[in-house]
């Protein structure tokens, strides 16, 4: 039997009631971090699904100044759409965005500022130089790959099902990249043609 002085028993308790507590703050941290996890899964999701849809409106763009340069012909300068799309605002989700992976949230945030500054060069652009629909098309092709491409790493990080749509979109943009870009080269080599035969 214990007697009143024997506090034998005490490193007993202690250490109980310190192990409880460590496992319930353990817990409590591993719950936390599924909640984490999954507000950056949902807040890539409604990201994914902004970016994607950016990338399409991108490839209409294209398609509708291709239209409006038909229409027109040669006898009238067409009135060419020279704003790019808006990028549907992001959510304001603190917490989804302190869970997500600082990379991908940089990323989403670089787009945004990207496409404000090329549009802001566009504008200028309006003023001074007679081809714009070149450069309009470059900025919608490039920012809309990239949208599609952080889409994508979005969907491939958070585990989430690939996008059921607007594949045809970015097949569009691609096709049109590598279209442009024969276009320089065939321009470039014209060029250094007539500058071979001087």
């Amino acid at each position: 039997m214990l007697g009143l002085g024997d506090w034998s028993w005490l490193p007993g308790v202690l250490s109980a009631g310190v192990s409880a507590a460590v496992v319930s703050t353990a817990l409590q941290a591993w719950r936390d971090r599924g909640k984490g996890r999954s507000s950056a899964a949902y807040l890539a999701l409604r990201l994914a699904v902004a970016l994607e849809a950016f990338a399409h409106d991108c490839s209409e763009l294209i398609a509708e100044n291709v239209l409006l340069k038909d229409i027109g012909g040669a006898a009238e300068r067409p009135r060419y759409r020279t704003r790019l799309p808006p990028i549907a605002d992001f959510p304001d989700d603190g917490e989804g965005w302190r869970a997500l992976n600082l990379h991908l949230a940089a990323e989403c945030l670089g787009i945004q500022n990207a496409v404000s500054v090329t549009q802001s060069s566009i504008r200028w652009a309006v003023e001074y130089d007679g081809d714009i629909e070149d450069r309009v098309a470059d900025a919608a092709i490039e920012h809309g790959l990239a949208a599609w491409a952080t889409a994508g790493r979005l969907r491939a990080v958070y585990k989430l099902p690939p996008a059921g749509y607007g594949l045809e979109s970015v097949r569009h943009l691609q096709e049109e990249q590598k279209r442009r870009a024969e276009e320089v080269e065939q321009r470039a080599a014209r060029r250094a043609e007539r500058k071979a035969a001087r």
